[in-house]
């Protein structure tokens, strides 16, 4: 059975049907008109040391290496009928290089060219595809010796660089998602303040990813989404995420008492007998990592409490009260909001090579009051792992319409990302929203984990109203090698 190697460049719109194809397995005949492959000299991408795409990275150092853009060489024989087919098979071949690199510089404007391969003992569904940034047509020195008698120009080089393989087109859908297709990994998922398994993402490398909110009963401005890989997180990486503030342990002068505006009915009340420093609440068992801490939590009207959290990775210390310590946040709001008190690192700083998998550390909540009579009361914990994080904000995102991101690597920034709200079915573009950082879906297990809701003097108010968010994430597996496995 035959292999399959075609281009596709699109010089009219984004849409698929506009697309120009070169196929180059199609002039296998003499004397027919296409293009014939004599040489692929298939590449396979170099590396980059590259810094983390977000300040909450699993280690402030050089943390992954970047696949760069793979370079390959494909010797052609391009024939024709007659004249004119032939230089018109000559002219799609130049083009595919100019309508690569406009697609580049506008990749929220049209789709991207993109190869398409398939060996001939591959199944119906391991077809590959990569967007191609540049390609550079080249003729040997006597291309012109025999043209005019047989239509037909031989060694013809094709230089094309590109992207990793994936396993669905990266082309723009005019009307729905991008990329419109892929592998549902989180379907619908609800919560506010949740998190979800993730699957088996395929592919050798990290996967393209799409995040959609839809259908909250109240608007939401502000989301962040984490997620940890079992490849890096080991046997704990499903072990962040929420705990109900009344189930962990209590500490100085801190009890469990109950509260209808909590998300279990329960809120742990410290009343501040002892107003000065103290720990008022503890956990343990927290994965090694780099995560970030957020507490919903409110104080009595009047009253003034700072609020800082505190780590340690090794369970000697920990036992004993030698934390690290971050930085106090003031809390004088009545109304429950989720604070963010910062980074915790667990495993930073050993000295040896490598962490046991099982390796753990604990947490715990110190406060004082400094103004007032009243009572802190805080609701829950929020862990959110940074391997992959992303915040956004400005999303003014309501029942009737979704929100979205598509991380990809199309486009001459290296990192671009498509934005939009949809609405009443169509797509539009948002412009006031701000976001940062990067998914980072490794292949293999995995799981997500968010915090949604309003904002709130820059704080996040989540809802726990019965109607609630639904989340997706959909994945675009990619390969270095160019069989689909």
């Amino acid at each position: 059975m035959a292999h399959t190697l075609k281009a596709y460049y699109f010089p009219a719109s984004a849409l698929t049907a506009s697309a120009v194809t070169i196929d180059f397995l199609s002039a296998l005949v003499p004397n027919t008109t296409g293009v014939a492959l004599d040489g692929y000299g298939m590449g396979m991408p170099g590396v980059v040391a590259a810094r983390s795409s977000s300040a909450a990275a699993d280690n402030p150092r050089l943390t992954y290496s970047k696949h760069e853009t793979v370079v390959e060489t494909l010797t052609l024989q391009v024939q024709g009928t007659n004249y004119t087919q032939l230089f018109t098979q000559l002219h799609q071949l130049a083009r595919l290089g100019e309508y690569a690199r406009l697609a580049m510089e506008n990749p929220y404007a049209r789709s991207p060219a993109y190869l398409e391969f398939k060996t001939g003992n591959a199944g119906a569904g391991e077809t590959l595809y990569a967007a191609i940034f540049d390609a550079r047509l080249e003729l040997p020195e006597t291309w012109g010796k025999h043209v005019d008698a047989t239509n037909t120009i031989q060694n013809v080089t094709l230089t094309i660089e590109r992207e990793l393989w994936r396993d669905t087109a990266p082309t723009l859908a005019q009307g729905a998602a991008y990329p419109a297709i892929g592998s549902t990994y989180v379907n619908g998922a609800t919560g506010w303040a949740n998190s979800a398994a993730i699957a088996n993402i395929g592919g050798d490398t990290k996967a393209l990813g799409y995040l959609k909110i839809s259908a909250p009963l109240t608007t939401l401005q502000r989301a962040v989404f984490g997620y940890r890989s079992q490849a890096l997180g080991g046997a704990n990486y499903a072990s962040l995420g929420k705990t109900e503030a009344e189930s962990a342990t209590l500490g100085t002068d801190t009890t469990a008492v109950a509260d209808a505006a909590a998300s279990g009915g329960n809120v742990a009340r410290c009343t501040f007998a002892t107003a000065t420093l103290q720990k008022r609440l503890s956990g343990a068992n927290v994965p090694h990592g780099t995560h970030r801490v957020f507490v919903r939590m409110k104080v009595d009207a009047g009253t003034t409490a700072l609020v800082n959290v505190a780590y340690q990775d090794d369970p000697n210390a920990w036992t004993s009260g030698d934390y690290t310590s971050n930085p106090a946040l003031t809390i004088t709001n009545s109304a429950f909001l989720v604070y963010d008190l910062g980074l915790i690192r667990f495993g930073g700083g050993t000295g040896s090579l490598a962490l046991k998998d099982g390796t753990t550390g604990g947490w715990s909540i110190f406060a004082s009051r400094s103004a007032g009579a009243g009572n802190l009361n805080m609701d829950y914990v929020f862990i959110m792992p940074t391997e992959g994080c992303v915040q956004a904000a400005g999303l003014n995102l309501t029942f009737a319409n979704g929100y979205a991101w598509s991380f990809d690597e199309i486009g001459f920034n290296g990192n671009a990302a498509w934005v939009y709200v949809s609405a009443a079915g169509t797509l539009m573009r948002v412009r006031n929203s701000s976001w940062s950082g990067a998914l980072n879906l490794q292949p293999g297990n995995g799981r997500l984990y968010w915090l949604l809701g309003d904002e709130v003097s820059g704080y996040i108010s989540p809802s726990i109203s019965a109607i609630d968010p639904l989340v997706y994430l959909t994945a675009v597996s990619r390969f270095l090698a160019p069989v689909k496995l």
